[in-house]
């Protein structure tokens, strides 16, 4: 059994580790200094480090924060930090690029659009990543789903112009958001897989209307 979930661990690492990949070689060759808010084990600033970029990891988990540090403390690109999303400490422009993964779906709508906004002074892009709404989806934590309309309609009240909203999965397979939305027994059959790492996840991209500099973005 142990040996079962530790390959399942593998696989479902393996697979975020390939996505990671694919978004920052196909979307974001150009951005060099990116912020991770709710970090967790970092494993995003692990790909980051990989494509030459500059990285701050940030989470309010103070023991996180200190087992990360020392894990990263001789690598001179990731710097790890420990603040509240909600004050941010950091001046306007200071990154071209936010990837905010698997936190936007524990706080309300509200206070969704009040950190966004504050992402949107702070860097030119944002990238959010939620699970997509499913009957696995009330687990300790989670009170906010989103859909497509939702997760644009929320980007836009924050400041942001919204680039890519789409699911991971067809991201990965290169596939159009379309395909999954007019056959919504593509996504049941995702959704409804035991695996936990072949769920469906949102992802939501936005450019700053308050800065927009597309040299940061770049789709091939």
């Amino acid at each position: 059994m142990k040996t079962y979930r530790k390959k399942l661990k593998f696989r479902f690492r393996f697979l975020r580790r390939m996505f990671y990949d694919l978004l920052l070689e196909k979307l974001f060759t150009k951005a060099k200094r990116v912020l991770d808010v709710g970090c967790g084990e970092g494993e995003f600033l692990n790909s980051c480090v990989a494509h030459r970029k500059i990285c701050v990891g940030m989470d309010i988990n103070i023991k996180l924060m200190l087992k990360i540090a020392k894990k990263y403390q001789n690598i001179t690109e990731i710097a790890i930090i420990v603040a509240d999303m909600f004050h941010m400490p950091f001046r306007a422009r200071s990154f071209d690029v936010i990837f905010y993964s698997h936190v936007i779906e524990h706080v309300t709508v509200r206070e969704a659009i009040q950190i966004l906004s504050q992402f949107s002074k702070i860097a030119c892009i944002v990238v959010i990543i939620t699970p997509s709404y499913h009957r696995s989806f009330w687990t300790p934590g989670h009170i906010t789903p989103y859909t497509m309309k939702t997760s644009a309609k929320v980007l836009t009240l924050a400041g942001f112009r919204p680039l890519l909203i789409t699911y991971d999965k067809a991201f990965i397979l290169n596939l159009p958001p379309q395909v999954f939305e007019r056959n919504r027994l593509i996504v049941s059959l995702f959704n409804n897989m035991p695996m936990s790492f072949m769920k469906l996840n949102l992802l939501a991209i936005g450019i700053s209307t308050r800065q927009e500099n597309t040299d940061t973005w770049k789709e091939k």
